[in-house]
């Protein structure tokens, strides 16, 4: 199915990557994807449960290939790319190299957009306080509002940085 991406990457942190995965021919930490639809929980009793501030983790351990469709036939594409774009396109530029089937996977974690226990907190782009004064060395452009956000983004160069800054006194790219 169609994997969909929301930002932007650069050449550095790809190379970087790319270093890691022909060094040690594994993908150490996992994309996180989001997928609409409900796949059921696998049967049986997980492998590792955690619990941390009242939110359990489950982890199960899936090897019967029966088993495994049975769970995604719950997932519906296409996938959105939440976190891990970097390493998503650096494994599919490491499968393109080595062309083998131990390539052509990801290690993923897939969350439905409809879970209840879903919450996404965005890191290092919020800020607190008065909102910052943009001092003309940027090109502001009116949005009318947040849901063409997406789209004003998708039209910028990607050598250009951009984003988008809400507020209360309106939307603005």
């Amino acid at each position: 199915g169609a994997v969909l991406p929301h930002e932007r990457t650069f050449s550095g942190p790809k190379e970087a990557r790319l270093r890691l995965l022909r060094a040690t021919r594994t993908k150490p930490s996992p994309i996180f994807m989001l997928h609409h639809g409900t796949a059921p929980p696998p049967t049986g009793e997980p492998a590792l449960q955690a619990e941390l501030d009242g939110v359990v983790s489950r982890l199960w351990r899936i090897d019967d290939p029966a088993e495994a469709e049975r769970v995604l036939a719950g997932v519906e594409g296409p996938l959105l790319i939440a976190d891990g774009h970097h390493r998503y396109e650096s494994a599919r530029r490491f499968h393109e190299e080595n062309g083998t089937e131990e390539t052509a996977h990801v290690l993923a974690v897939l969350v439905a957009l409809d879970d209840e226990g879903l919450e996404i907190f965005p890191t290092h782009r919020l800020t607190s306080g008065p909102l910052p004064r943009l001092n003309g060395g940027l090109t502001q452009t009116p949005l009318a509002g947040p849901g063409e956000a997406a789209a004003a983004l998708a039209e910028v160069d990607r050598d250009r940085s951009a984003f988008v800054l809400l507020s209360p006194e309106g939307t603005v790219l």
